[in-house]
C-alpha cells in the first residue's frame, strides 16, 4: 500500500515490475468489515483490469471490460450482516498496470467528501456532461464515480468570463439567472466539505460558438491577429470546427458530439473556447492578452528562423504575480511519437486531460509548467535546441520566471532531448527530471543515405558522437532524478536500461538520483508529482539567460539553418540554368516543409534586400555566374567556392568533372556572425544531389556529388 495515494501495485508487491504477462495471473485482496447491525454501505474502487467484488461469498460487482485505472471510477452498494463481513476483491492482471485502490464508506455523509477528495488532485469531472444546447436543458452536478445522489446537497455558483455570476446550484442542478444569462462558456464552482472544485461548460451550439469566436479573432488588429498567441488559438479552433464538418462514422440516431470525440473532446473544446474568449476580453479591456496570464493556456510567436508560427502551452499558478517572487519553470519536452504532427494538431497538445491533471500538481508545488512544442518531430536535429531557445526567450518576455530554476522534464523517447539541451548549454539548467526513460533516439537520416555517407570517416565519427549522455557523464552537471515505475507500455524505457545508465553514472561520479517506486495512478501521475516536487527545489549556479550562445557549435550545414536564413535562387544565366535553380529551390522548400511542418523563406536573387543579405544566413543556389547575390558576396575576400566547367573547388581542395556539384557551409564575408550555405555546380538539377533536405541530413561542412549508375554518387564529404 502506498501511503500517499493508497494504490496497491501488485507488480511492485510481487517484485516483478518488468513482467510482460498479459493474462493468467490474478490477485485477491480480502478484508473484514464488522457491523453491530444490519445495514448497507458503499465501496469505491479504482482498478486496472476487470475486477470482481464478493461480500460474504456473494458477488456484488462483476465487470467484464478490461479498464485502465481511474480514481474511484467504480462504486457499488451492498448489505452488511451483523458481525464480521468478508469482502474479497479479485483483480486479474492486464498488460500494463496491475493494482487497485479502494475506500469503504460506512456513513453516507463520508462518502461524497472521500470520493471528491481522492479525485480532486487529478480530476474535474463534476458534471454529467459539458455541452448544453440551451439554458432549459438541465445541467446536473454529478461528480464522476458518485452518480446523482438525492441525499447529497451541493452548493456553488456558475460564472461567466470576467467573473459575473450567472446562476447557482440548487437541488444538484444549475439554476440559471435567465435575466442576465448569455450563451457561451461558463465555469461551475462547487463547494463540498470546505473544498472548492470547478469545471467548465458550454451553453449554446458548439459550431456557432466556434465560428463566432474565430470571426472575433479575424477582426483583431493585424499585430495581434498575426504575431501573438491568437494564431495558435485560431488554429486550434479551426481544427475543432473541422471535426464537426467531418465527424467519424456513427450509428443512425447516434449523438454527434459523442461521435466527434466523447467526453475528453468536450472538455477540450470548452477549455479552448474559454481561454480564447478570455484573451479577447483582455484585448477589449486594453490589457495585454498573453503576458502574465495565469491558468492553463496557449501562446505563440513567430520564429525568427523561418517566420513560421510556433505554439506552446503553459500552466501558471494563480499565486503568480508580475511583480512577485519569480517561480521555478519546469519544461515538459515532447516524445517523438507524440510529435508526429504539427504541435497544434498533435496528441501532445490534444491530451488536455493529462495537462489539466499535471497543472494541479504544478499548482500544489508552485511551479510554472511549459510544454514548449517543437519545430520538427524530435529526432536529434540541431533545430530542436534552437527551438527551445526561442521558446524560452518568448516566455521570458511574458513572464518573470526564476532563470536559475529551469528544470527539463520528459519521459520515454523524449529523454535524449533533455540531455541534448544540457550538452548545448552547460550550466544553464537546474536539473533533469525523467520518467521511464529511453536513452537513445532513432537517427533522423534515412537509412539509404546513412549507407551513402558511412564510407566517410568524418560521418562515422559524427554518428557515434550523437549520444549526449557521454557529455553529461563527463561534465557531471546538472543533477538528474530518474523514476522508473515498472510500466510496461510500449516505447517506455524498461527498468534494466535505467539501472544500466545509473550504474554508468555512478562509476563516472555523475549526480543521478534513482527510484523504483510502486505505481500509484494511471498516467504515472504519482511519479510525475515526485519529479515535480524535486524540480521545484533545484537551482543552478548560473541560470538561463536569453541569447546565450550554445556551447560546442559545429560549423555544419545543419547548424547554419538554426538561425534566420533565406533561400536565394539564381535567376541569371540560360533559361535552362534558371529553371534548374528554381527546381532545386523548390526541392529545398519541400524538404524543409516536410521536416518542419511549415515553409521557409525563398527569394530570387534580384529581390533580396541589402539588410537581409548582410544580417541573415543565406542558402545560395547556382553559382557566381547565375546568382547575383553569390557574385556580389564573392567579390573581394570571396566565398572560397568556385564552380567551373572542369569541376568545383572549396578553399585549397578541388574535385574534377563536369558533373561535380557541391553543398558547403562557409563564412559570410560581410558579417562574421553569419554563415552561407552554397548549393552549386554546372548543369545541375535536384537529382544531382543525394539530399536537399539539409536541416535533416546536412551533418557536413561540405559534400560533393557526381553522377553515378543509380543516381547521385557521393564523391567526398567532411566536417
Amino acid at each position: 500500500m502506498n501511503e500517499r495515494r493508497q494504490f496497491v501495485d501488485f507488480d511492485y508487491v510481487f517484485g516483478q515490475p518488468e513482467s510482460k504477462e498479459k493474462g493468467g495471473m490474478v490477485a485477491y485482496a480480502a478484508f473484514n468489515v464488522t457491523s453491530d447491525k444490519k445495514s448497507r454501505t458503499r465501496i469505491l474502487l479504482g482498478c486496472a483490469g476487470a475486477p470482481k467484488v464478493f461480500v460474504n461469498g456473494k458477488p456484488v460487482l462483476i465487470t467484464k471490460r478490461v479498464r485502465r485505472l481511474f480514481v474511484y471510477d467504480l462504486s457499488v452498494t451492498f448489505p452488511l450482516d451483523i458481525g464480521n463481513n468478508l469482502v474479497v476483491i479479485k483483480i486479474p492482471k492486464q498488460d500494463t498496470l496491475w493494482g487497485f485502490k479502494t475506500h469503504l464508506s460506512l456513513l453516507w455523509k463520508e462518502y461524497v467528501p472521500a470520493s471528491l477528495a481522492a479525485q480532486a488532485p487529478l480530476e474535474k469531472f463534476i458534471l454529467q456532461k459539458n455541452l448544453f444546447s440551451s439554458f432549459d436543458e438541465p445541467a446536473t452536478v454529478a461528480p464522476r464515480g458518485l452518480g446523482v445522489l438525492p441525499f447529497v446537497k451541493y452548493q456553488g455558483c456558475v460564472y461567466a468570463i470576467g467573473g459575473r455570476r450567472m446562476g447557482i446550484i440548487a437541488n444538484n442542478k444549475v439554476q440559471w439567472d435567465k435575466a442576465v444569462a448569455q450563451t457561451g462558456p461558463h465555469k461551475l464552482v462547487l463547494e463540498v466539505d470546505n473544498m472548492v472544485y470547478y469545471e467548465k461548460l458550454l451553453v449554446g451550439n458548439p459550431e456557432s460558438e466556434l465560428c463566432g469566436t474565430i470571426s472575433e479573432i479575424d477582426m483583431l488588429p493585424a499585430r495581434l491577429r498575426e504575431h501573438g498567441g491568437f494564431p495558435a488559438l485560431r488554429a486550434r479552433l479551426d481544427r475543432l470546427a473541422s471535426e464537426f464538418e467531418h465527424p467519424p462514422a456513427r450509428q443512425p440516431g447516434g449523438d454527434l458530439l459523442n461521435a466527434v470525440g466523447g467526453r475528453h473532446w468536450m472538455r477540450r473544446l470548452v477549455h479552448e473556447l474559454w481561454i480564447t474568449r478570455e484573451a479577447l476580453a483582455r484585448v477589449r479591456g486594453g490589457v495585454e492578452p498573453f503576458a502574465h496570464v495565469t491558468g492553463l493556456h496557449l501562446n505563440g510567436f513567430v520564429s525568427k528562423i523561418d517566420e513560421s508560427q510556433q505554439c506552446h502551452r503553459m500552466y501558471v499558478p494563480d499565486e503568480y504575480a508580475k511583480d512577485g517572487k519569480p517561480m521555478p519553470l519546469a519544461v515538459v519536452l515532447p516524445t517523438p511519437v507524440s510529435a508526429a504532427k504539427p504541435f497544434v494538431e498533435s496528441a501532445f497538445l490534444n491530451d488536455h486531460h493529462l495537462a489539466d491533471r499535471m497543472a494541479k500538481l504544478a499548482r500544489r508545488h508552485g511551479v510554472i509548467l511549459l510544454w514548449p512544442g517543437y519545430h520538427n518531430q524530435p529526432t536529434g536535429l540541431p533545430m530542436e535546441n534552437a527551438h527551445l531557445a526561442e521558446v524560452l526567450e518568448a516566455v521570458g518576455q511574458n513572464y518573470n520566471y526564476d532563470r536559475k530554476r529551469v528544470v527539463l522534464m520528459s519521459m520515454c523517447g523524449g529523454v535524449p532531448l533533455a540531455f541534448n539541451a544540457c550538452s548545448a548549454w552547460p550550466g544553464r539548467f537546474a536539473g533533469i527530471a525523467l520518467l521511464n526513460p529511453e536513452f537513445t533516439l532513432d537517427q533522423n537520416m534515412p537509412r539509404n543515405l546513412v549507407r551513402v555517407f558511412s564510407r566517410e570517416k568524418d560521418f562515422r565519427d559524427w554518428f557515434l558522437q550523437q549520444d549526449r549522455m557521454d557529455a553529461f557523464l563527463k561534465r557531471k552537471t546538472p543533477d538528474v532524478f530518474i523514476i522508473n515505475d515498472g510500466g510496461n507500455e510500449p516505447g517506455h524505457g524498461d527498468l534494466k536500461t535505467s539501472k544500466a545508465f545509473v550504474a554508468k553514472a555512478g562509476r563516472a561520479g555523475a549526480p543521478v538520483r534513482f527510484e523504483t517506486p510502486p505505481r500509484r495512478e494511471a498516467a504515472h501521475l504519482g511519479a510525475w508529482e515526485d519529479l515535480m516536487e524535486w524540480a521545484a527545489r533545484q537551482r543552478s549556479e548560473t541560470g538561463w539567460e536569453d541569447g546565450v550562445p550554445r556551447a560546442g557549435r559545429r560549423e555544419s550545414v545543419q547548424e547554419a539553418l538554426t538561425e534566420k536564413f533565406w533561400v536565394v535562387r539564381g535567376t541569371e544565366g540560360s533559361d535552362e540554368e534558371s529553371a534548374a535553380n528554381a527546381a532545386i529551390a523548390k526541392a529545398v522548400l519541400a524538404g524543409w516543409r516536410k521536416t518542419h511542418f511549415a515553409p521557409c523563406r525563398v527569394v530570387m536573387d534580384s529581390e533580396l534586400a541589402e539588410e537581409e543579405m548582410r544580417n541573415s544566413n543565406l542558402v545560395l543556389i547556382g553559382s557566381a555566374r547565375t546568382n547575383a547575390v553569390w557574385r556580389e558576396l564573392d567579390e573581394g575576400l570571396g566565398l572560397g567556392v568556385k564552380i567551373t566547367g572542369d569541376g568545383v573547388a572549396l578553399g585549397e581542395r578541388s574535385w574534377f568533372g563536369g558533373d561535380a556539384v557541391i553543398q558547403a557551409v562557409v563564412r559570410h564575408p560581410k558579417n562574421s556572425a553569419r554563415r552561407i550555405v552554397v548549393i552549386g555546380g554546372q548543369g545541375m538539377s535536384p537529382e544531382s544531389f543525394g539530399t536537399l533536405n539539409l536541416s535533416r541530413d546536412g551533418w557536413f561542412r561540405h559534400a560533393v556529388w557526381g553522377e553515378g549508375e543509380g543516381g547521385a554518387e557521393l564523391r567526398d564529404a567532411g566536417n
